[in-house]
């Protein structure tokens, strides 16, 4: 379950950032909302802190490989 967030829907696709301690939770209900499929939707998981552990997780950078 997630309180807050940011969405940016560009037709099919769903653009998230979130403390989100569910994301393919919240990922499978924000496709339902915008009809369109889970798959469709990224969701950035910005560090929360909180009883799931992510206090102790250092950032992780990932670069998509079509971003050259």
């Amino acid at each position: 379950m997630t309180l807050d967030c940011v969405a940016r829907v560009d037709g099919w696709d769903v653009s998230i950032r979130s403390g989100a301690h569910l994301p393919i939770v919240d990922q499978v209900q924000a496709a339902r909302v915008a009809l369109t499929i889970p798959g469709r939707v990224d969701i950035e998981v910005i560090p929360a802190g909180g009883s799931f552990g992510r206090r102790g997780l250092g950032r992780i950078d990932i670069q998509d490989s079509r971003d050259g």
